[in-house]
C-alpha cells in the first residue's frame, strides 16, 4: 500500500511541470511551487511532528497520505497559479503529517535483526515508485489525458489509505508483539 501512496506523492515531481505547462505558464512556476512545498514542510514539520506522536501512527499515516491524494488530484482543476498554489499546500499539509511515520511503521514491524532489510526494502520502494511516477504517471498524462492521470491518483491513494486503515488492529498487534520481543 505504501508503494501506491508513494507513487501518488511522486506524481508531484513528475507530472506537476507537465500540468503547469499544459496551462501555459512559465517553468518558474514549478519553481515558485517547489518553494512553496519546501517551506511549508520546513515551518510546520516540527510542530506537527511534535503534536501528531501522541496519536496512532496508523490512522494518521492514512489521513495525511489521502490529503496528499487529494491534493495532487486537485492539480487536475488548477490553471492558475493560485490553483496550483491551493493543490500544492493541500498536498503539502500531506506530506508534513506523514513524513518519519512510514518508516517507523516498517521499523516497527520489523523483527530487531531484520530491521535493515525491512528498511532497504522500503527505500527501495520509494525508488520504484518514483520511476513508476516518471514513467507510468507520465504515460498516463501523455496517452490517455490529464483527467486519467488525476482521477486515478485520487482514487488509488484515497483507497489505499483505506485498504492501509482496514489493517490498523493487526499492525498494531504485530507491531507490539515486535517490539516486546
Amino acid at each position: 500500500m505504501f508503494g501506491v501512496q508513494l507513487f501518488v506523492c511522486s506524481l508531484t515531481e513528475a507530472a506537476l511541470p507537465l500540468a503547469i505547462h499544459d496551462s501555459a505558464l512559465s517553468p518558474a512556476v514549478y519553481g515558485a511551487m517547489a518553494a512553496v512545498n519546501a517551506v511549508l514542510v520546513v515551518a510546520l514539520q516540527p510542530f506537527a511532528t511534535a503534536r501528531l506522536a501522541r496519536l496512532p501512527q496508523l490512522p494518521v499515516q492514512c489521513a495525511g497520505s489521502a490529503l496528499i491524494a487529494v491534493g495532487v488530484a486537485l492539480t487536475g482543476l488548477a490553471d492558475s497559479i493560485a490553483g496550483y498554489t491551493a493543490s500544492v499546500i493541500v498536498w503539502s499539509l500531506g506530506e508534513v503529517v506523514v513524513a518519519g511515520i512510514a518508516a517507523t511503521v516498517v521499523a516497527n514491524l520489523a523483527p530487531a535483526h531484520a530491521r535493515g532489510r525491512y528498511q532497504g526494502a522500503f527505500a527501495w520502494t520509494w525508488g520504484v515508485a518514483r520511476f513508476a511516477a516518471l514513467t507510468l504517471g507520465v504515460t498516463l498524462c501523455t496517452a490517455l489525458g490529464p483527467a486519467v492521470l488525476w482521477w486515478t491518483a485520487l482514487v488509488a491513494g484515497v483507497l489505499c489509505s483505506a485498504a492501509t486503515l482496514a489493517f490498523e488492529g493487526h499492525v498494531t498487534r504485530r507491531m507490539h508483539h515486535a517490539l516486546a520481543a
